[in-house]
């Protein structure tokens, strides 16, 4: 190709002779930050756009490290995938597809749990927090759509459900794996994970994320299981204290929302416009002008 947009720097065979890099999730190399960048590698490309405050600041900190640079310059545009949430239109028509197709009631408080990896009883625990809350519903999301990938996770993931069911019956929606997140969102009025990168979308709608600390997570049954690491927009529990938090979040929506929108602003820039930054950019390099008269 001429023009190649990767998300990744590992495990590719780069043959565009423009590659462009972007964030693979919002959490990327979150292990390492503010250095994400000792295991993706973006000095083999020409560009590199970033989401917002907060990565444009990483990236400052750690720029004497050859592997942040590109070979032309780097650019705090914005998030494409978010420009839809600025289309209320679009995404009101495409959430109320979501909300007819499985049932969900709008009007009900609709907690979403949707995790990185399910594993020691969580989402039960989150069941079992809800079952007795009036006017709450859980929805459920998993991501895992291939079972012959994981079928550890994919037998964990569907046996879990079946007890989900079990405690909620029709207090709990289960979401096929390959719908999409963003859709999901404009439903929900809180979110539980327990480190998933999707704490970071849910900013987007101005959507409150709870994590459990003490959590436990494990990829599959040979690796190992430990405590979860939660992202750093979420509001943080203990597992023994995950119903009250959750009603806690019910009584005060308005005040977690505001606390939310506050967040949203550092970590996504142009929001609704990102896509077109990144394109004037982009021609503005084809054109071989000065990207120094970029305003991002």
């Amino acid at each position: 190709s001429d023009i190649g947009f990767y998300c990744k720097s590992t495990g590719i065979n780069l043959k565009s002779k423009h590659p462009i890099i972007f964030l693979g999730g919002m959490d990327q190399g979150r292990e390492n930050w503010p250095n994400a960048w000792q295991k993706e590698d973006w000095s083999k490309f020409n560009l590199g756009f970033l989401p917002g405050k907060t990565w444009t600041q990483m990236w400052k900190k750690t720029s004497w490290f050859y592997k942040c640079r590109p070979k032309y310059g780097v650019f705090e545009c914005g998030w494409p995938k978010a420009d839809i949430t600025l289309n209320k239109k679009l995404l009101h028509k495409r959430g109320k597809k979501i909300r007819k197709k499985y049932r969900i009631n709008k009007k009900k408080f609709n907690v979403l749990y949707a995790p990185s990896f399910e594993c020691d009883g969580k989402q039960l625990d989150v069941a079992n927090a809800i079952k007795e809350l009036k006017n709450c519903k859980l929805v459920v999301k998993h991501w895992i759509e291939d079972k012959n990938k994981n079928p550890d996770l994919w037998r964990r993931i569907n046996k879990v459900n079946l007890n989900t069911k079990k405690i909620l019956g029709h207090k709990a929606k289960i979401i096929k794996p390959n719908e999409s997140f963003i859709e999901i969102l404009p439903s929900i009025n809180l979110l539980i994970t327990d480190e998933s990168s999707v704490a970071y979308e849910a900013l987007l709608l101005d959507i409150p994320t709870i994590s459990v600390e003490d959590w436990k997570i494990q990829r599959h049954r040979y690796s190992i299981l430990r405590s979860v690491k939660p992202a750093n927009v979420c509001f943080i529990t203990k597992r023994e204290k995950l119903k009250i938090k959750i009603q806690d979040m019910i009584k005060k929506e308005n005040h977690y929302r505001n606390i939310i929108r506050n967040k949203k602003k550092i970590y996504f820039s142009n929001l609704g416009f990102s896509s077109k930054k990144i394109i004037d950019n982009l021609n503005l390099y084809l054109k071989k002008e000065n990207l120094s008269n970029s305003k991002d």
